[in-house]
């Protein structure tokens, strides 16, 4: 599979990673980057230009909240997950597991 089509999976999927990645550890957009990369074995590497506007949404939608700290010219902002972002995650892992059982159903026929 060529990167092109790990970059479409990972569109669909991108508010479920990020918010299994904050389950684990607030931290910041380039170390949820890095761990998505890590995480995936290299699979998935989002891009910066979906993931940041992607935080300010679900910032803002109430599923993150977010701290400065001190670093750097600007500080980093550190992103946690809220109450609704605990529960949006259990809906998300629920689809995934019902599409993945979906997709190897049809897959492996």
């Amino acid at each position: 599979m060529n990167t092109h089509s790990h970059r479409e999976q990972l569109k669909g999927w991108l508010e479920l990673i990020v918010l299994a990645l904050l389950h684990h550890e607030p931290t910041c957009g380039y170390r949820l980057k890095q761990l998505a990369i890590d995480k995936s074995n290299h699979l998935f590497s989002p891009a910066f230009g979906r993931l940041y506007p992607l935080l300010a949404e679900m910032e803002k939608s109430g599923f993150l909240k977010s701290r400065r700290e001190a670093g750097g010219t600007r500080g980093q902002r550190i992103y946690s997950l809220t109450r609704m972002g605990e529960e949006r995650l259990l809906v998300l892992r629920e689809n995934w597991k019902k599409f993945s059982a979906a997709m190897s159903t049809i897959a492996n026929r």
